[in-house]
């Protein structure tokens, strides 16, 4: 029934997940390294158990303020330096048999406090909540108001007369723009709106100008393209082509040319086609 309504896909996969693992291994023959990965996670596991169940909901709970180093006084439990490890294998064994180990379970949760708050590690390090709304630190700072202005009356009366003439000289351009003849306006215009749809007109459009037989079988070819040519660099070429809609038909076929690549210069591109 599971398999049927798929509800017990994700577990059947995590549950064979170790099979896939093995498989892999000895396909590419890995199972040696594999194996010293395994024991790696294992030497940590014990110590993410002592993290998750002694320090972060036994010994944080219980002291959350612990000001005083108290390593020596663990000393006669512990062969100095005092290991995440080492700490974990024995504390977990005293915080599973804690009615036989109480006092040594205490000072092993107030140490754990203490390390959390001065010398973190992965045993003695706690998630801390993010505030998303105060990912930049910042400090805050009270401004006074300014008892006095910064400008005096000269300054604003200055300000006030300059602002003045402004207005007086725009509004006398305004009238005087206002008085010229709407027709004249449009006039001028009109032939502006000519003469730069023509420049344009004239620079875009391609002109075959020259055809030229330079011998038998090759032909060349001058086309006036003056943005083109312009625009010309070393090592380019531009594609000459008739667009297919605007071909002219002959027996019912369409006479449309194949693409011609097309070398420029300063003044016009140039072709020259093998016949």
């Amino acid at each position: 029934m599971a398999r049927k309504e798929k509800t017990g896909d994700s577990q059947l996969i995590i549950d064979l997940s170790y099979l896939l693992d093995e498989f892999i291994a000895k396909l590419f023959n890995i199972e040696r390294e594999v194996g010293h990965l395994k024991k790696k996670h294992g030497d940590f596991a014990i110590v993410y158990k002592c993290k998750r169940l002694f320090v972060q909901r036994y010994a944080l709970r219980k002291y959350t303020d612990v000001a005083i180093d108290i390593t020596s006084k663990l000393s006669r439990f512990f062969t100095l330096p005092i290991t995440d490890k080492k700490f974990a294998k024995k504390v977990m064994y005293w915080f599973e048999n804690k009615e036989k180990y109480e006092d040594e379970v205490e000072l092993a949760a107030q140490y754990a406090a203490w390390r959390v708050k001065n010398k973190g590690s992965i045993l003695f390090s706690v998630y801390k909540k993010i505030d998303h709304e105060n990912l930049v630190s910042f400090s805050k700072k009270e401004v006074r108001p300014l008892l006095k202005p910064i400008y005096s009356k000269k300054f604003l009366e200055e300000e006030q007369e300059s602002a003045a003439e402004y207005l007086d000289a725009f509004e006398e351009h305004s009238s005087a723009s206002a008085t010229k003849l709407s027709s004249e306006i449009d006039d001028k215009k009109t032939k502006g709106s000519e003469q730069f749809f023509a420049e344009i007109k004239e620079q875009l459009t391609a002109q075959v100008i020259q055809v030229q037989y330079l011998t038998d079988t090759v032909i060349e070819i001058v086309i006036k393209a003056p943005l083109a040519a312009k625009n010309f660099q070393p090592g380019q070429f531009f594609r000459l082509q008739n667009f297919e809609t605007n071909s002219k038909r002959n027996n019912n076929t369409q006479l449309a040319m194949e693409g011609i690549a097309v070398t420029g210069s300063e003044e016009a591109l140039l072709i020259c086609v093998n016949s």
